[in-house]
């Protein structure tokens, strides 16, 4: 229990209240609601997941694809044999990471030697 000037306060009240009459505007929760924050364990544990699923894959054996982390987003960097293994890898990734957490930025081995 409190002792002295904070005896009578509730311990999950905020020391100063509002100038509106002790009620919050809505927007000052809006942050707490809006963002969800994951551990950075969290993020290391799904780069693993995508690296071994990606490189345990015997279809993508003949590519070279690099597995990196940016904030939340899977990025998928390198050279695949082929459309079918871009599309392997970015499903594998998807699977893992969702979907709308995965950037493509491999490039196709054939297209690079024909230049």
């Amino acid at each position: 229990m409190p002792i002295g000037a904070n005896a009578g306060q509730n311990l999950t009240e905020p020391k100063e209240k509002p100038p509106n009459g002790g009620v919050l505007p809505l927007a000052f929760f809006h942050w707490r609601t809006a963002m969800t924050f994951e551990p950075e364990s969290l993020a290391y544990d799904q780069l693993a997941s995508v690296q071994a699923a990606v490189s345990s894959e015997p279809e993508l054996k003949s590519s070279s694809i690099s597995v990196s982390m940016v904030g939340r987003s899977v990025l998928l960097k390198g050279y695949v044999a082929g459309y079918g293994n871009r599309e392997k890898a970015t499903a594998i990734a998807a699977l893992i990471a969702g979907p709308e957490n995965v950037h493509d930025r491999m490039q196709d081995r054939d297209s690079t030697t024909d230049s």
